[in-house]
């Protein structure tokens, strides 16, 4: 499934819109790791989970960075101002530089550990609020600060 290309719930639009807020595009910082487009979820979850909490797991929704008319439900890590894609990025071909994409991310940032009880739980889907009716009660832990 080309995960970067899931589309936005009625729950997701409503939640995100609700309680989410803006990030800043950024390049992402060199300890991330990348990830193939299609693979955002897992790229996001890895990341957060492999740098001991230096980055947070945001759930959201993104602005399609190559035609901006299409909201996609998307994820990415964030230092509580900036959203770092591990997936959605440019590379300066000369220098191997990342550059961040010119988009709007609007997330809401999940706890790790709620997102890890679900990933276990649902044997191995990683968007929270795209997989919500595979458990009802493990996407409303990771939530639990909004609703």
């Amino acid at each position: 499934m080309n995960n970067d290309r899931v589309g936005v719930t009625g729950f997701t639009k409503r939640t995100v819109l609700q309680h989410g807020r803006r990030y800043i595009p950024a390049a992402p910082p060199a300890d991330l790791k990348d990830f193939p487009p299609g693979k955002c979820f897992d790229g996001a979850w890895m990341n957060a989970y492999l740098t001991d909490g230096r980055y947070t797991y945001v759930e959201g929704l993104a602005l399609n960075p190559d035609t901006h008319d299409e909201w996609i439900h998307h994820a990415w890590v964030t230092d509580g101002v900036h959203a770092y894609d591990p997936t959605w990025h440019r590379t300066v071909n000369a220098t191997g530089e990342k550059l961040a994409v010119t988009t709007v991310y609007i997330g809401i940032p999940m706890d790790m550990m709620a997102v890890a009880r679900f990933v276990k739980g649902t044997n191995g889907y990683v968007s929270v609020m795209g997989n919500r009716h595979r458990n009802k009660k493990l996407p409303d832990l990771a939530l639990r600060s909004i609703i």
